[in-house]
């Protein structure tokens, strides 16, 4: 059960930021801070998500999951974490210098 849950949300929190980058690009810059949100959150739910899989195996002694999936999880989930906070700080960037460039031409 888990195991879409992670991958649902980590498709989902990647889309959202993509769609705030093009929206920064495009220069529509409202409702950006829900999509940052939720693309934050979407990120932390694919991480609780994961480690629920990883829980589930350890309750069932299911070490053979374990020694097939952890070390690649934990690798692509600190490289997916590193570039969904990179993104997210780009779009944050991209859509206040647009608002610090629209209150400096007021």
């Amino acid at each position: 059960m888990w195991v879409p849950g992670w991958m649902l949300m980590g498709c989902a929190a990647f889309v959202l930021v993509v769609v705030n980058l093009l929206r920064a690009a495009l220069g529509k810059h409202r409702g950006w801070q829900g999509l940052l949100i939720a693309s934050l959150s979407g990120g932390g739910l694919t991480l609780a998500c994961a480690l629920q899989a990883i829980n589930s195996w350890v309750r069932e002694w299911d070490t053979s999951s374990l020694l097939d999936v952890e070390p690649a999880l934990a690798v692509v989930s600190s490289w997916a974490v590193c570039l969904g906070i990179a993104l997210n700080l780009l779009a944050f960037c991209l859509h206040l210098r647009a608002e610090n460039i629209g209150k400096e031409a007021k």
